[in-house]
C-alpha cells in the first residue's frame, strides 16, 4: 500500500476504467438521442415536402424551420459525442500509460466544454458530465502542471472538423422544395 503522496498505479487504472465506462454510458444515450432524433428530422422532411405539395407553404415553412432547429441540436449533440470520443481515447492512453499525468488537465476542460455546450439541451447528461470531472479531480492532485490550452484547442477543433464530416453522413438529405423555401 503506497504512502502518503505515492502514485498508486492501479488505484489509478481501476479510476481511470470506471470513468471510461462513465463515458461510454454517455455516449451511448447521447447516440440513442441522435438516432430518434434523424427519424424525427426524416418526418419533419416528409411533413414538409407533404405539405409543399398540397399548396399549403406556411405549413411547409413551420416544418422546415423546426427542421432547421433539430439539425442545429443534432450538431450540438454530435459535437458533443465527438468531444467524448476524444476523451475516450486519452483516457485510455492514460490508463495503458499511467506516468503521463500531463494528459489530464486537458481532459476536464475539454469536458467542462462539452457539459457547458450541452447543459441547454439535455441538462442531465451536463450534470453527469459535471459529476464525471468532479471525480477526475482527484487525479489532477497527482500532477502539478497546469492546463495546456493549445492542447484543449486541439481536442476541440480535432472534434469540430469531425463533426462537420459525420453531420455530412448522419443528417438525411432535405428534398428540393425544403431546400427552396429555407433559402426563402
Amino acid at each position: 500500500m503506497p504512502g502518503y503522496g505515492e502514485f498508486d498505479y492501479e488505484e489509478f487504472r481501476r479510476s481511470i476504467f470506471r470513468l471510461s465506462h462513465r463515458l461510454k454510458v454517455e455516449y451511448a444515450k447521447l447516440d440513442q438521442t441522435v438516432s430518434e432524433m434523424k427519424i424525427y428530422l426524416r418526418e419533419l422532411y416528409d411533413k414538409c415536402e407533404s405539405a409543399f405539395k398540397f399548396g399549403q407553404p406556411l405549413r411547409a415553412k413551420m416544418y422546415a424551420d423546426e427542421s432547421i432547429k433539430v439539425e442545429g441540436l443534432m450538431k450540438q449533440l454530435l459535437h458533443v459525442q465527438l468531444i467524448i470520443e476524444r476523451v475516450l481515447i486519452r483516457l485510455e492512453t492514460l490508463k495503458e500509460v499511467g506516468k503521463i499525468l500531463s494528459l489530464l488537465p486537458p481532459i476536464t476542460e475539454v469536458l467542462k466544454y462539452a457539459g457547458m455546450s450541452i447543459s441547454d439541451v439535455i441538462p442531465e447528461t451536463s450534470k453527469r458530465i459535471d459529476k464525471i470531472i468532479s471525480d477526475i479531480e482527484p487525479l489532477l492532485s497527482l500532477t502539478m502542471r497546469g492546463v495546456d490550452r493549445s492542447e484543449v484547442e486541439r481536442i476541440l477543433d480535432e472534434a469540430k472538423v469531425a463533426v462537420e464530416e459525420r453531420i455530412k453522413l448522419v443528417l438525411p438529405e432535405p428534398p428540393k422544395e425544403v431546400c427552396k423555401l429555407l433559402e426563402e
